[in-house]
């Protein structure tokens, strides 16, 4: 098993992208990995909101380009806990066709963009949340299921 810690301290967007991209290559059918805290992730989702409707926001992305705190897709054992997640620019926490997820102690405050959910997960099966607050513009958990070959 991985386990990535989070420096207790607060950290930007960038900063997390560097921390991750060790494991970037993993975050498509990783195995048993854990991301643990205690510390905070900022995604600075203002940097994502225009000011001005039909104007593009300061980062240039908007609308379904804006990134998430986690993305993770056709994963198994993965494991999230002890972690505030704060001001995503989309989803916090977005898990695609994964096995044996448990999110636990997360603190996700997500109100800075429109269709912000805190956890979003699609064909996502054996999955554990638990002890965690959300506060989200959208969905606290949006929960989906879509049948391709071998998953559903």
């Amino acid at each position: 098993m991985q386990t990535i810690s989070i420096i207790r301290r607060s950290v930007g967007y960038s900063a997390v992208v560097a921390t991750l991209l060790a494991v970037a290559t993993a975050s498509i059918a990783f195995r048993y990995v854990t991301l643990e805290g205690p510390g905070t992730i900022d995604g600075q989702g203002f940097q994502f909101h225009s000011p001005v409707r039909g104007a593009k926001p300061p980062s240039g992305l908007g609308g379904n380009s804006r990134p998430y705190h986690l993305l993770a897709y056709r994963c198994e054992g993965l494991i999230v806990r002890n972690i505030d997640l704060l001001d995503c620019a989309y989803h916090s926490l977005r898990v695609i066709q994964s096995k044996r997820v448990h999110m636990d102690s997360i603190y996700i405050h997500n109100r800075v963009n429109g269709n912000n959910d805190g956890f979003h997960f699609i064909s996502t099966q054996y999955l554990i949340i638990s002890n965690c607050i959300v506060l989200s513009q959208d969905d606290a958990c949006a929960l989906f299921l879509f049948f391709e070959s071998g998953v559903g």
